[in-house]
């Protein structure tokens, strides 16, 4: 199945993914109900949260592959496609450890299986038992990603070269988690801007950057016989940091409606992130305090809401983290002609660049 280097994101290509993990969590809902039917709601979540996103990290490993080699093998598309499925493992368990109450539209795994709890009046503690269904299947999701890239068809010596970059990633993305937790509990006047801004960085480069970007340029690459980690990473990196601040700043200014998660989400959540760090390093004492008293409210109120996205936006922290993406834009360009890729691969590269950058989503 052939997609438009022009259109690497297209709707054909996302489609194309959605197919091979419905078809794949379909397979694996027999096995599960043959255990037990009561296991039926644990695919369903899957499905759900599957069924949509971006598709940015198969993307980047399928790209980085097809600007590898003119091959295009049939297993191209679910080896590629078994990286959303670790995505979506960590979004169920980043929705847990964040209490956030929203995914894609829909209310989290954690959510949804304590209103099972409660439908069903099971003994004990309805969210308990909802972050206990989460937990499981997330560790469902991040083994069946592997399963499901095994079973794609790529052969044994196609994923012995992409086995250690895997491996990165893996370790990476759980470090990074456990580091933003960490900073979850930072007291924000407590640390200098500049401690603040080297510990988004830190959680930036390894929950994100390696993780959505790098890590899954160099999988594909090594699927093709490429490997070229580090001018790989030269393209990689400054993306991944331009896609986590795209991310911050929809966390506090996104549209609901587009986002699929209440505005101002981060701010409840009390998220570090680079537009706090710089928040605290612009504004004046008094809009500190403001940022200490209610980040990390859960009740916090719309007008609250707005009252700290006026504080944000007039300090110059918003426009400092939009110069920090298109600094980081322009480096990922200027690495994108370096890159040992084909004309169709770096065509590709060069779209979802700009689509990480400018997407509402």
């Amino acid at each position: 199945m052939s997609f438009a280097a022009s259109s690497p994101l297209s709707a054909e290509f996302r489609a194309a993914v959605t197919g091979v993990l419905t078809g794949f969590l379909e397979a694996q809902r027999s096995k599960l109900t043959a255990i037990s039917p009561e296991l039926d709601v644990l695919v369903e979540l899957a499905l759900d949260y599957s069924s949509g996103g971006k598709r940015f990290r198969p993307a980047g490993c399928f790209w980085a592959f097809q600007g590898s080699t003119d091959e295009l093998p049939d297993w191209l598309l679910p080896a590629s496609s078994a990286l959303d499925l670790l995505h979506v493992s960590a979004l169920v368990h980043d929705d847990l450890m964040d209490c956030s109450a929203t995914r894609r539209g829909l209310p989290s795994a954690h959510i949804r299986l304590a209103e099972l709890h409660r439908e069903r009046g099971l003994a004990g503690d309805a969210e308990r038992f909802g972050g206990s269904g989460a937990v499981l299947l997330g560790n469902l999701l991040w083994n069946w990603g592997d399963e499901l890239l095994r079973a794609s068809g790529a052969p044994d010596e196609a994923l012995d070269r992409a086995q250690p970059y895997l491996a990165a990633l893996r370790t990476e993305v759980n470090a990074g988690q456990y580091l933003d937790v960490l900073a979850g509990g930072t007291d924000v006047l407590s640390h200098s801007p500049a401690e603040l801004l080297s510990l988004v960085e830190t959680v930036v480069e390894f929950k994100t950057s390696m993780y959505t970007v790098t890590r899954p340029l160099q999988i594909g690459a090594a699927l093709a016989a490429n490997p070229q980690p580090e001018s790989l990473a030269a393209y990689g990196r400054p993306l991944g940091r331009a896609f986590q601040y795209r991310d911050d700043i929809l966390g506090v200014f996104g549209d609901p409606e587009v986002t699929g998660k209440p505005a101002g989400d981060d701010l409840r959540e009390g998220k570090i992130t680079a537009l706090i760090a710089h928040t605290v390093a612009l504004t004046d004492e008094a809009g500190r305090k403001l940022l200490a008293d209610n980040l990390g409210d859960p009740e916090l109120s719309a007008e609250a809401v707005a009252g700290l996205q006026t504080l944000i936006r007039d300090c110059g922290a918003l426009e400092r983290v939009e110069e920090s993406i298109q600094s980081d834009y322009q480096a990922t360009l200027g690495a994108l002609d370096t890159l040992p890729l084909n004309d169709t691969g770096k065509e590709a590269l060069g779209v979802l660049a700009r689509a990480a950058v400018e997407r509402e989503s």
